[in-house]
């Protein structure tokens, strides 16, 4: 022999507790023992007592489960021309070998009962602890298809230990029973007539096998075909050689593996010898396939006829292909015509034939599945049913039944709250894991309906971690699980929770089934109820009938399930995707959709970078869901595996999910919007700030929104002032400004420089990973600076404890004159605010300090006017200075008043106003005090010395003087003080300005 086909390991099983091995041992060595002594006849006895009774009849009893519709009509009769019956004579030699070998090599020797090969199995039993597997004769396995089910069946079961030793004796126990009225030959051809080889639309029996895979008769089958046949009736789901159902199997491999080791046994059993099994390891086993699963035309109901058959199984432990039953079922003819019409081409053109889809339909409200789409080309029972067992990456389905729908229960958010789309990433330092939207932009502010209805990512992604740091991923987790997706986990493994979950992606994989049942809880007051078919199931040997029952679990709250009902409501109310608005209709609808792409991986197949891969749609009404997948099952090299731009155009999503929606109607009352819950009210609420508050009456109106909200968080104050750093450092620099002071207050620049000017419309956002840098411009929808106005600079200024003015200024310098002197006391409190609103940060207040300001003096000292002088001094404060007067030395009278010298002044030169009072000026001016009353009041006149100077008509020498008058002023005994430049001065201006009487 040449060549040696391998022989799969048996996969090792989870360790069992020491003292279960122990007790499984003891028990299954007892019962064995009983079995083969006498002294166990009883315990063999009361097994048997309880088997069926054996009626030859039933190996080709005509009677089969039915399944009906939601109405009662038959959808199909599982066992109804199953098929073509062969005789044994019909049978070639090469065939009977190929089944012995593989099956029961001493089939023709035993009484139906193998005992060496039980034995041998049996202690194969015993290290693996795999009780009641195995050993089984060819009568046993008919006896078992007949009263017991099949190998799918029995190992859906999960039954216990005994239970299985006690099948296992039963069967032995009819098999016996069988060899006893039925011969061998009768057995065989019973058995080959009966078993399933993986023919579509529930074909039975190797004659329907032979024409479907080879086109030919039984009697005209050859080894390799014999062979195949033999080698697939142990796991048709695999060994089809023309399968198509799951892209992760090869099917044509894995039968022309399971050929060989059928031809290995046929010469370990000396059916065949080893040159034969030379030469027929060598024919290509491809070549001799004719039968196509794609060119069969699609059973009608086939999948959701399997959905039934395993819900079934998993509900009673019976597989209804091989106990009959009648069953109840909640499927909708209508609809379920119109997935089959979809799926097989009639009521839309498929334009590429590798394009599949998977497609489920339920009542949120009970949870029953009214339709189901297994997939084009759906032609057998059992085959990889798309709508339950297929699962991918949703995309942005997920966001309403996580991100969002987490954040109206938990984060208490309105459906007008006010998110951020700006650049973000999974990592620091690897720029793949920047994350962006579909159209490759930054929206900046967007409202939440505005960012669920474009599928934005970011929104999406920054809600879940806001999420997860309010109730932590272990929370987001048992959420997942109960809403359905149960394979998702905490920590890590193939579905462990992250952030990419947010937009579906990560490992999340979901299949429509998951995603139905999930969308269905948004509608059925957040409550999750396993989606099903079944509704009651009769069993024909008269035990009582089962009707399933399904619980109520309350995932989220029934106010933020119907929170998010309108978000997904206003999808189709709102201006997002056109192509959606075909599922608008004059009732209330919904949908999300949701797309995942290739990335890079798709290149080794020639798919370019980001192409789309699968797309999704969950649309419906309060009543139905539908959830829709369409893509790819692989990527082949050379053919399309990806939606590029003319599948896009063809708009499949939109349009089959409108066509299932009218479907559902086309015999039902249009259904009503769900009632708003008492639980949640509307709210009035400034826009972008969280968390919320309410409007001001002076408001500019467009900076409010209303929103639905849950009434726990509802209760939300006014909006106050916020709060703005407070000043750190001051400067005042006071300097002379003519008769005034200028004040020069510097403050430290504000620490938000863009809080000092009115906000743009627009926001600029950047973020850097590694070597790359995201830059974007966005909008903005919210900023203080609309209410209040930007910040500002103010500075408030006490002079002798009243303030007499207050300075504001969009720059950190603000100036002013001030009409002050050091003799003043002057305080400057600078502080930052707003332009408009009173609030305002901490003050910081400091005395002005006349010391350092700096002084000129006059350009003109002597010989300047005395009144210039002393205006000069007076302007600055100065009172450190003595004046004494003398005549000048001449009779010139325009030298009267005029300075004649002074000391400790240079005359134009700058000094700090410390350094002047330091000093002490003596001035000495150009000019006499006179007293007009005590010189001439009564007394005879008498020529003054000062006369010279003077300019005016006097009176006789010794005449007496009573009255005098200066400045049309009476001079009196308290008015008569006068300067003589003062006297000359007013006689310049008019000679009667001193006149004597």
């Amino acid at each position: 022999m040449t060549k040696k086909t391998k022989i799969k390991k048996t996969k090792i099983k989870k360790p069992i507790k020491l003292s279960t091995i122990f007790s499984s041992i003891v028990l299954f060595l007892m019962v064995l023992t009983l079995t083969v002594a006498a002294t166990g006849f009883a315990y063999i006895s009361s097994v048997i007592a309880k088997a069926p009774t054996l009626d030859p009849a039933d190996f080709e009893s005509a009677q089969s489960t039915k399944i009906y519709d939601k109405d009662g009509v038959l959808i199909a009769d599982i066992g109804m021309e199953l098929r073509d019956i062969i005789t044994y004579d019909e049978l070639p030699q090469t065939t009977i070998d190929a089944f012995l070998a593989i099956e029961d090599s001493r089939f023709f020797e035993h009484n139906g009962f193998d005992v060496p090969r039980f034995i041998k199995v049996s202690l194969e039993t015993v290290k693996t602890l795999d009780f009641g597997a195995g050993g089984s004769t060819l009568t046993m396995q008919l006896v078992k298809n007949t009263y017991f089910g099949s190998i799918e069946q029995i190992e859906a079961e999960g039954n216990s230990i005994i239970d299985k030793i006690n099948r296992k004796i039963k069967e032995i126990y009819l098999a016996l029973e069988a060899e006893k009225v039925l011969s061998k030959e009768r057995i065989l051809e019973l058995y080959l007539n009966k078993i399933n080889y993986g023919v579509p639309a529930n074909k039975r029996g190797i004659q329907t096998a032979a024409q479907y895979y080879f086109g030919k008769s039984v009697s005209d089958l050859t080894l390799v075909e014999s062979a195949l046949l033999a080698g697939i009736i142990n796991k048709p789901s695999t060994f089809n050689p023309l399968g198509n159902s799951n892209p992760d199997i090869n099917y044509l491999q894995e039968s022309i593996d399971r050929t060989h080791q059928v031809l290995y046994l046929m010469v370990v059993h000396g059916y065949i010898t080893e040159e034969e099994y030379d030469q027929a390891v060598k024919i290509n086993i491809a070549d001799l396939l004719v039968g196509s699963l794609a060119a069969t035309a699609n059973t009608p109901y086939q999948s959701y006829v399997d959905t039934v058959i395993n819900e079934v199984i998993k509900i009673t432990g019976q597989n209804p292909v091989d106990v009959p039953m009648v069953i109840y079922t909640s499927m909708d003819r209508t609809v379920q015509d119109k997935v089959e019409s979809i799926q097989n081409g009639d009521a839309i053109t498929w334009i590429e034939d590798r394009l599949q889809m998977g497609v489920i339909t339920l009542n949120n409200q009970t949870g029953e599945i009214i339709a189901i789409g297994g997939g084009r080309f759906y032609n057998g029972e059992r085959l990889f049913n798309r709508a339950t067992d297929m699962y991918r990456q949703p995309g942005s389905t997920m966001k309403s039944v996580l991100s969002y729908l987490l954040a109206f229960e938990y984060l208490g958010w309105s459906t007008k709250h006010m998110l951020s789309d700006e650049p973000y990433s999974f990592s620091t330092t690897n720029p793949e894991m920047i994350v962006g939207n579909v159209n490759g932009l930054y929206q900046g502010d967007v409202m939440l309906e505005y960012a669920f209805g474009w599928s934005l990512n970011i929104p999406a992604i920054l809600t879940l971690k806001q999420i997860v740091s309010v109730i932590g991923s272990s929370a987001v987790v048992d959420h997942l699980n109960a809403m359905g997706f149960t394979d998702v986990t905490l920590g890590k493994g193939d579905m462990a929770f992250d952030l990419g979950y947010a937009i579906g992606g990560s490992s999340l994989r979901i299949s429509p089934y998951q995603l139905a049942g999930a969308y269905s809880v948004l509608f059925n007051k957040g409550q999750y109820i396993q989606p099903h078919t079944v509704t009651r199931i009769e069993f024909l040997d008269g035990t009582q009938p089962l009707v399933p029952t399904y619980s109520k679990t309350q995932v989220v709250s029934e106010d933020a399930a119907y929170l998010m009902t309108r978000l997904l409501i206003n999808n189709l109310k709102g201006e997002y995707y056109v192509g959606y608005k075909k599922l608008r209709r004059d009732y209330t609808t919904f949908y999300k959709s949701g797309t995942s792409n290739w990335g890079k991986e798709g290149a080794q197949y020639g798919i370019p970078d980001n192409s789309d891969k699968d797309l999704w749609l969950v649309s419906g009404t309060p009543e139905f869901t539908t959830a829709l997948w369409i893509g790819f099952d692989n990527a082949v090299l050379g053919k399309l595996s990806y939606f590029n731009a003319t599948l896009q155009k063809k708009g499949y999503r939109e349009n089959i999910s409108s066509m299932i929606l009218d479907s559902i109607y086309s015999t039902r009352n249009k259904p009503a919007d769900l009632e708003k819950p008492a639980g949640v009210t509307s709210i009035t609420h400034v826009v972008g700030i969280f968390p919320y508050v309410s409007i001001l009456p002076s408001m500019n109106e467009t900076l409010a929104v209303q929103g639905w909200i849950k009434k726990s968080f509802a209760s939300i104050p006014q909006l106050t002032v916020p709060a703005v750093y407070d000043p750190s450092t001051m400067t005042l620099d006071l300097q002379p400004n003519g008769s005034l002071k200028h004040l020069t207050v510097t403050m430290n620049d504000y620490p938000d420089p863009l809080a000092l000017i009115l906000a743009p419309n627009t926001r600029e956002m950047s973020l850097t990973v590694g070597n790359v840098t995201v830059t974007s411009v966005g909008k903005r929808l919210f900023d203080y600076s609309w209410i209040f106005g930007p910040i500002q600079y103010h500075a408030r200024i006490v002079v002798d404890g009243v303030t007499v003015s207050t300075l504001n200024s969009a720059t950190a310098i603000m100036e002013t004159d001030l009409d002050i002197t050091p003799a003043n006391s002057v305080l400057v409190c600078s502080y930052y605010g707003y332009e408009t609103a009173p609030d305002h940060s901490a003050e910081i207040c400091e005395p002005v300090n006349f010391a350092n300001m700096t002084v000129t003096s006059p350009s003109i000292t002597t010989g300047g006017s005395i009144s210039s002088l002393e205006a000069w001094l007076a302007l600055n404060g100065l009172t450190n200075y003595t004046i004494t007067y003398q005549m000048p030395p001449t009779t010139d009278p325009t030298k009267l008043g005029t300075v004649a010298s002074i000391t400790n002044l240079n005359t134009n030169t700058t000094y700090t106003y410390d350094q002047l009072s330091a000093l002490h000026f003596d001035i000495v001016v150009y000019d006499k005090t006179i007293n007009l009353f005590s010189d001439f009041i009564g007394n005879a006149y008498a020529r003054p010395s000062y006369y010279d100077y003077l300019n005016y008509t006097e009176p006789l020498v010794g005449a007496t003087v009573n009255t005098i008058t200066v400045n049309y002023f009476q001079v009196d005994a308290t008015n008569s003080t006068f300067k003589l430049s003062e006297l000359y001065n007013a006689i310049q201006l008019s000679s009667t300005r001193l006149k004597f009487n």
